[in-house]
């Protein structure tokens, strides 16, 4: 899972970067960087969260503990995420 999660951090990276060399592109050549952008920033926060959670939850409820989550950004992405979201998608 944790390949997973770094994989939502990648995408959107590259969503920065390419909003990054969009910046002087109209608002509709910039949208679906923006929505990717958002989705996959979501996406890591969200995941890391649920498997965070998921390592406090007892092993006799019948799950095991047999994942490891570790964010490479860890709450980066979600303050990176909201920031970014207020600038109107501007990097």
């Amino acid at each position: 899972m944790r390949t997973r999660i770094e994989t939502m951090h990648r995408m959107s990276q590259n969503a920065e970067r390419g909003l990054r060399l969009l910046h002087d592109a109209p608002p509709e050549r910039r949208t679906r960087l923006v929505r990717m952008h958002r989705l996959f920033s979501f996406l890591e926060r969200e995941m890391t969260a649920v498997f965070e959670r998921y390592e406090d939850v007892p092993e006799e409820d019948g799950f095991g503990h047999a994942i490891e989550v570790v964010s490479p950004v860890g709450d980066e992405a979600g303050a990176r995420a909201a920031e970014f979201a207020r600038k109107g998608g501007e990097p």
